[in-house]
């Protein structure tokens, strides 16, 4: 049995589960709102998710379920892509046909390899942070109950972008709305693979290909 940092009991690790998104929420909103006036905007934007990342999405989740159990979500699922692999497959594929057939091809255009580089690495580690929060993390507390996990992840993962659109806010008809709803079907979907594999390495490498189709390298070399 891996110790965590903080010892809980069950019960407490679940009333924390369902209070986190609203204290991260708020502590990465004052992050994104103060940091770009000490900064610069593009500087504190990305001081900002250095905070998110290494606190809210490395320390915190190591804090509350232990170091051994984040690295058992890295594991490979018998059967790799588990019990429903069919729709497991769907979800996973759906969104990416989706944002490569509208999005990439925009950006694309306009990107050069610097940009590419860029949009390597920082997809490689949002997505890889995330994973580890929202759907690692959430699956070892609510996993029990598929639809508090699904429902509750979701929901935190989707509201969290409300933060960093108060530096750089969504262009696209619906605005700061419609990332957000975007970012909760994406969850639902993700999260139920997660479910299903008992691993988080499928969504990661989803996630990584999601991310990347923004080129989000743009913004610190436009």
């Amino acid at each position: 049995m891996s110790v965590t940092p903080f010892q809980m009991s069950e019960h407490r690790k679940v009333a924390v589960a369902y209070l986190l998104p609203f204290v991260l929420l708020v502590t990465t909103g004052i992050a994104f709102y103060f940091l770009p006036l000490f900064l610069g905007q593009k500087n504190g934007y990305f001081a900002a998710f250095l905070f998110y990342w290494l606190f809210w999405c490395m320390a915190v989740p190591v804090m509350l379920t232990g170091k051994r159990s984040i690295i058992e979500l890295f594991r490979f699922s018998k059967p790799l892509l588990g019990e429903h692999k069919f729709l497991n497959l769907l979800f996973l594929l759906l969104p990416l046909v989706l944002v490569y057939s509208y999005e990439f091809p925009k950006v694309i255009k306009h990107s050069n390899d610097a940009v590419i580089l860029s949009s390597v690495i920082l997809s490689v580690v949002n997505a890889t942070a995330e994973e580890i929060l929202w759907r690692g993390t959430f699956l070892k507390i609510l996993g029990r109950n598929s639809g508090s996990y699904i429902l509750f992840s979701s929901f935190g993962f989707a509201i969290w972008h409300f933060a960093p659109q108060l530096v750089f806010s969504n262009k696209e008809p619906g605005g700061a709305f419609s990332l957000v709803a975007i970012a909760f079907v994406l969850g639902l979907l993700y999260s139920y693979v997660a479910k299903d594999t008992r691993s988080i390495l499928l969504t990661i490498a989803a996630h990584i290909l999601f991310d990347f189709s923004g080129l989000g390298g743009r913004l610190y070399f436009s």
